[in-house]
């Protein structure tokens, strides 16, 4: 899965230390790769003031919204850069002094988290709804005001205050891969998924998630079952989910969503999720689809689902999650 579903299931996720803490020992890190935990310690190539490319957006009222420049996709150099087995990567840049470095990162890795945790410790700890796209708001709000953000030959700067010497730990962090499911595909041949499931579906029928190039998408999701086919759906003003008029009561991550839980990763549903011809927001109440399911994450904020793209064809669900095979962390066990 992906960190669509978090905390449920664990997609990549980072634990972040200081540039000056310690790097785990070699024996530390060959045990954590047997827990999929894959240790970064990137050094500066130059010295200087720390930097972060943004992009800024003016309107006619002399606001002005800022954003983080996007990641660049690419194909990697494959294994210990051996060329085998090649796969997508994102690349992503960090400005150090005078010169601007490349990060390449695993694709679709949160690599924003990773820098919100470094340069900006105190924000990232903020409980906010939207989570780090909130988080972000208040480091550029903070930023605009103390004149942290420059103009220069590369483009809008977030400078950070921080100072990095060439040689010397930039970022040091590490990357957990997820958890692996064990998916039941019997179950759905005899009895119909349930709302708040868990389950896993193709997604090539979903014209939402086709390519620039209008080519179906290949992949597998997995997301909660929050609508089966005549239920009327809604989203609160307090991110709470309505199913016919009453707001959940089972299962346990969508009522803990519906309070608000945040103190145990629950920040409550988003009506929407972007998405444009095919999305489906949620302020108003929606009927589902007769054949079909209305699919959302766990984690609302940062969870590209049916309210950004429709909803799921019934002939396209493969199966439900029932065990969490790896890694043997404390969510192994028994899928919720």
């Amino acid at each position: 899965p992906t960190n669509s579903m978090w905390p449920t299931y664990n997609g990549m996720t980072a634990e972040v230390r200081a540039a000056d803490e310690p790097v785990p020992s070699l024996t530390m890190r060959l045990l954590e790769k047997v827990q999929w935990t894959w240790t970064h310690v990137i050094p500066a190539e130059a010295t200087g003031e720390i930097g972060i490319p943004i992009v800024m957006n003016r309107y006619g009222n002399n606001q002005v919204e800022y954003g983080l420049s996007s990641r660049q996709r690419i194909i990697d150099d494959g294994i210990f850069g051996t060329g085998i087995w090649k796969g997508p990567a994102d690349k992503h840049q960090i400005l150090v002094g005078n010169t601007m470095q490349s990060v390449v990162m695993p694709a679709d890795f949160g690599f924003e988290t990773v820098l919100l945790k470094t340069f900006f410790p105190e924000e990232a700890k903020l409980k906010l709804p939207r989570q780090d796209q909130d988080r972000w708001r208040e480091v550029f709000a903070k930023a605009a005001r103390d004149g942290r953000i420059k103009n220069g030959p590369f483009g809008p700067v977030l400078m950070t205050g921080k100072q990095a010497t060439a040689g010397q730990t930039l970022l040091n962090f590490d990357i957990l891969t997820g958890d692996m499911l064990f998916v039941d595909r019997m179950s759905y041949h005899f009895v119909d998924p349930s709302r708040g499931d868990t389950f896993v579906f193709r997604t090539n029928n979903i014209p939402g998630l086709n390519d620039q190039y209008g080519q179906p998408s290949q992949n597998y999701y997995v997301k909660r079952l929050a609508g089966v086919p005549g239920q009327k759906l809604r989203v609160g003003e307090k991110g709470e989910l309505f199913v016919d008029g009453k707001v959940v009561t089972s299962p346990e991550p969508m009522v803990l969503n519906s309070q608000r839980a945040m103190d145990k990763g629950y920040y409550g549903y988003l009506p929407e999720a972007g998405g444009d011809r095919y999305a489906i927001p949620l302020q108003q109440e929606y009927v589902v689809t007769a054949g079909h399911y209305f699919a959302m994450g766990d984690n609302s904020a940062n969870s590209f689902d049916s309210r950004g793209w429709g909803e799921v064809p019934a002939q396209d669900v493969v199966g439900k999650p029932l065990f969490i095979l790896h890694p043997f962390t404390s969510h192994w066990g028994p899928a919720k």
